[in-house]
């Protein structure tokens, strides 16, 4: 699904309930692009998105996006930012920590 600046959407694909997640992003991308000329987007998705061919096409593309990640996948450098007890900030009664990758 896309949606715009205020979270409505304007698109959106139903896909068959066996089709594998992973093998449709590449694909609705060059939809998006293909019938709205999309320059600023923002992908954001889970774990069965996050594929190293998906990831490639993203970072060649210049898009953004926000990604989950199983943590024992991960490098040593990013495990290691993720328990390490500094850098987390108080948000109500939440604890966050964030960076820019």
């Amino acid at each position: 699904m896309a949606v715009d600046n205020n979270g409505i959407a304007f698109h959106y694909k139903v896909l068959k309930g066996n089709t594998v997640d992973s093998k449709t992003l590449v694909k609705f991308l060059i939809e998006m692009q293909r019938i709205y000329k999309t320059k600023d987007i923002i992908i954001v998705a889970d774990k069965t998105i996050s594929q190293n061919a998906n990831l490639r096409y993203l970072q060649q593309k210049g898009y953004k996006y926000i990604l989950q990640k199983r943590i024992d996948i991960l490098g040593k450098e990013d495990k290691a930012f993720i328990v390490n007890k500094q850098g987390f900030v108080q948000e109500n009664e939440y604890f966050t920590k964030s960076r820019f990758v």
